[in-house]
């Protein structure tokens, strides 16, 4: 009877022991992060980065981002474009001061991971998909989007915008 019940013990020990290595990490954003957008004729960055990542290498799937940033900060470098940009017919930030994303999904890839979740920008949500790594505590990412899928109507607006993220973080 002993026997038995160190053993069940044993076995528990153990496997609430191997929950503790498969937990996921919730990681805070640093200083030193870019986001970054480029276009045809366009480039520039965001600030204001404000994120929950819960995030596991080893089971992906128990990993959750939520993400926006403030879209009152896009700097093109020239204040006329940056005018245009946070216009109405831009990214309308007087109505819509955030970008938003959370995930849904979070895979392991061959050379990294894959993101799958919504993007809502001007109050319009679609799917995305990006791949990232993850590296000396640092994501790095890249999609792309078509600016007037989201409701991006302004003049010279390029069709498609190329988002680059380098996010390190801490524990």
């Amino acid at each position: 009877m002993k026997n038995i019940k160190l053993t069940l013990a044993l076995a528990t020990i153990l496997f609430a022991s191997a929950f503790t290595f498969i937990q996921s990490v919730n990681w805070k954003v640093k200083e030193g992060y870019t986001v970054k957008f480029t276009g045809k004729k366009v480039d520039g960055i965001f600030k204001g980065l404000k994120a929950e990542i819960n995030f596991n290498e080893k089971d992906p799937g128990k990993s959750k981002i939520l993400a926006s940033i403030d879209a009152t900060t896009a700097n093109t470098g020239s204040g006329i474009m940056n005018k245009h940009a946070k216009s109405e017919d831009g990214l309308n930030t007087e109505k819509f001061p955030t970008i938003n994303f959370e995930s849904s999904e979070i895979t392991k890839m061959a050379n990294g991971f894959l993101a799958t979740g919504k993007l809502t920008l001007r109050g319009v949500t679609k799917e995305i998909k990006f791949p990232f790594t993850f590296a000396n505590d640092t994501f790095n990412g890249k999609f792309a989007i078509a600016p007037k899928e989201y409701g991006v109507t302004r003049n010279g607006t390029p069709d498609e915008i190329t988002i680059e993220l380098n996010i390190p973080v801490t524990k």
